[in-house]
């Protein structure tokens, strides 16, 4: 295989690559959620999961100080909620 072949390639998977990472941030922006109850975590390649599981942790710890009952606990939630979904992952 020649160099400007494999150019051309490499080229080709940055485009499909690409063209995936837009068509997966399309899908996202269709989600909805209520006020403070989606929660959207972008790992990048490379992270360590446990690192990823200690921030959701520490934000945990922020959301208790949120004065309004109902908007704290919708936060806890969906916190809770992920912290599960990271766990899962290791």
């Amino acid at each position: 295989m020649s160099a400007q072949t494999k150019d051309i390639l490499s080229i080709e998977d940055e485009t499909i690559a690409l063209w995936r990472q837009k068509k997966e941030l399309a899908r996202l922006e269709n989600f909805a959620g209520q006020h403070t109850s989606l929660i959207s975590l972008l790992i990048p390649p490379g992270t360590q999961i446990a690192r990823v599981g200690k921030l959701i942790t520490t934000e945990l710890g922020t959301a208790t100080q949120i004065k309004s009952r109902v908007n704290r606990q919708s936060v806890l939630d969906a916190l809770k909620s992920v912290q599960h979904r990271v766990k899962l992952m290791t």
